[in-house]
């Protein structure tokens, strides 16, 4: 099985935690064969999630929630690992607001399985930040040019 997989595998393990009725997304972030941060869509600590207030739909995106990338991110920083070089495996293809984050902290490249195009997203991210959408039936990667 190549580490492709098996991270993503591992991120539609941590979307199933996701507390959003619209969807269930999952990150893994990995550097030198090591998986240094994962994390889910959910609303932040101490604030209402999708499950009790409902979604908070706005421009056609559910904005009660942090991204599964996000919470991954977060989580490295508690951790203190550095980010830079860095893999980051998603089970739904990264917004605007993402791709740019990830872009400022020196993020190698981005894998994922779904597609949720974000037209806010310039081109030019994709070429800065190479994204490859991971086939469903065989693993391999094709790069995503938007």
């Amino acid at each position: 099985m190549n580490n492709d997989k098996a991270y993503m595998d591992c991120a539609i393990l941590m979307a199933e935690h996701s507390r959003c009725k619209r969807a269930h997304v999952g990150a893994v972030i990995a550097v030198d064969n090591k998986i240094i941060g994962m994390g889910y869509n959910d609303s932040p600590e101490n604030f209402p999630t999708c499950e009790e207030d409902g979604c908070m739909i706005i421009d056609g995106h559910c904005q009660r929630t942090e991204h599964g990338e996000l919470s991954a991110l977060k989580e490295c920083l508690r951790k203190q690992k550095d980010v830079k070089g860095a893999t980051v495996y998603v089970t739904h293809q990264p917004c605007f607001y993402c791709t740019k984050f990830m872009l400022g902290l020196g993020l190698k490249e981005v894998v994922f399985l779904n597609r949720y195009p974000d037209e806010r997203t310039p081109k030019a991210f994709y070429m800065m930040l190479p994204t490859y959408e991971l086939s469903k039936l065989t693993s391999e990667r094709k790069r995503y040019l938007g």
